[in-house]
């Protein structure tokens, strides 16, 4: 899975491969398919702050995952994450580990982002956290709205939209 998330190797090849020797007769885009629709939880509380801050004019809101193609264009189009950010970098796109710092400092090569800005971001991973403090991002855990609305930052940002 790794590889895949690299963008190194075919979510669906390696499906194909693998699924046989378990025991599987479903194809590979079935699989697909049922697994994406069944790990699609969307927190509606967070969808609510992003709609909030899209009202802004100031703010550009990205994501950054770590996702395979497949999985990718299943967040942007089929759970319309396309009408909430203004673009997706995922970690087979940028051939780069999330984890890694190198993961967020493409991005702010992507996005001209100089040194003097400090792009606000949330994850729920403490090691994706680092990396992207390490690449210079104003970065936060977040396990619950409540993280959310405890954050300083956020909370000055919202109070004036």
């Amino acid at each position: 899975m790794e590889k895949c998330l690299k963008g190194d190797l075919d979510l669906k090849k390696v499906l194909a491969d693998l699924l046989p020797s378990l025991g599987s007769h479903h194809s590979a885009e079935d699989f697909v398919d049922y697994w994406f629709a069944r790990n699609s939880y969307l927190n509606e509380d967070v969808i609510a702050v992003i709609k909030q801050l899209q009202q802004r004019k100031d703010i550009e809101l990205y994501l950054a995952t770590a996702q395979e193609p497949y999985r990718a264009n299943y967040l942007w189009h089929d759970l319309a994450f396309k009408e909430l950010f203004r673009d997706i970098f995922f970690s087979a796109r940028l051939g780069i580990a999330k984890d890694s710092a190198a993961f967020f400092s493409k991005i702010n090569t992507v996005l001209d982002i100089g040194p003097e800005e400090r792009p606000l971001y949330f994850d729920d991973t403490p090691d994706v956290v680092s990396a992207a403090k390490e690449a210079g991002w104003d970065a936060y855990e977040f396990d619950t709205i409540e993280d959310l609305n405890r954050n300083s930052r956020l909370l000055s940002i919202l109070s004036d939209t």
